[in-house]
């Protein structure tokens, strides 16, 4: 018997219940609402603005969906996007779009940092991603003395502003690649399943003899490595890197992944839910401005969606993100 035998069914995959079906009704009528209550909505123009709002939240909750799953949260993913934004902008000069490389790496140490920090000390890892965001802010501030850094670089800017397929920005290329490779991981790696029955039960996963440790240390690299690509992606979208281009992104993608339909307790969900989540949000951001809501009328209609999309996917077991 292999090790991927004795993982319980129920951690494998999930039927098509009506819970899981809600994310997805709901982004339909959500769509039909602002199609008919503007003209705009429904036209291949902000077809376009929804792909390039949503690149980044994609990238960036779709590394963090494994977290997610284990049962933990990781809160420095924001700060990871501005300091790998602003590393980028230093970087790019002398190493043109290979900065883009440098910025997954620094990505990826901070979440190995995160995952071995909280596995070594037994930190809970809200605890630890809220201590690391503190000092990844501190070292961002450093980096660009708290000024935004400008960048010029054709090739760069080709990243995510280029059209290699007609009518579809190169970011959105990039937000599509790093999703699909991460479902094959979730629903296809060994790695996929230990997470999931890891965030069902850590102690049963460790009694039948999961690496429990090293598959927490996995899930922060990868959710690391993805906030770092989306800070060189982002950068290269603004041509300019700024302590507060990250500001909110961890919150955002934490919503976006449960309203997706993955539980915030760990063991039931995936990647492949994760892109439902981010279309919820990005269409309603897009829907209530193309009605022009005022912007404090739209965070709390967002935050009520997400309360909602909490009590609605929720197991409803005892206990905060470990």
């Amino acid at each position: 018997m292999t090790q991927s035998d004795t993982i319980p069914s129920a951690f494998a995959s999930t039927p098509w219940t009506a819970q899981r079906l809600a994310p997805v009704l709901f982004l339909l009528v959500l769509s039909l609402a602002f199609a008919l209550a503007n003209s705009n909505f429904a036209t291949f123009a902000n077809l376009q603005n929804i792909v390039l709002a949503s690149s980044i939240l994609l990238i960036i909750a779709s590394g963090s969906t494994f977290v997610i799953l284990l049962g933990c949260i990781d809160l420095s993913v924001g700060a990871i996007v501005s300091l790998t934004g602003i590393a980028t902008a230093l970087l790019v000069p002398s190493l043109g779009a290979w900065a883009l490389v440098v910025s997954v790496a620094v990505g990826l140490a901070v979440g190995i940092v995160n995952g071995a920090l909280h596995v070594g000390l037994r930190i809970p890892s809200f605890l630890v991603t809220l201590g690391t965001m503190t000092a990844i802010g501190g070292v961002s501030l450093l980096l660009n003395d708290g000024r935004p850094i400008p960048i010029v670089h054709p090739t760069f800017k080709f990243l995510v502003s280029g059209t290699l397929v007609p009518g579809v920005p190169n970011i959105g290329l990039w937000a599509a690649a790093v999703y699909l490779v991460l479902i094959l991981v979730d629903q296809r790696a060994l790695f996929g399943r230990h997470t999931k029955a890891i965030g069902g039960s850590e102690r049963t996963a460790g009694l039948i003899g999961l690496p429990v440790g090293l598959r927490k240390i996995e899930a922060f690299a990868i959710s690391g490595a993805a906030a770092g690509l989306a800070g060189a992606l982002l950068t290269a979208r603004l041509q300019t890197a700024a302590i507060a281009m990250g500001e909110g992104l961890n919150l955002q993608a934490v919503a976006t992944i449960v309203i997706g339909g993955t539980f915030i307790t760990g063991g039931v969900g995936g990647v492949a839910r994760t892109l439902i989540g981010v279309l919820v949000v990005v269409v309603l951001s897009n829907g209530l401005d193309l009605l022009a809501v005022h912007p404090y009328v739209q965070t709390v209609i967002k935050g009520a969606m997400v309360l909602a999309a909490v009590m609605a996917m929720n197991d409803r077991r005892l206990g905060i993100p470990k």
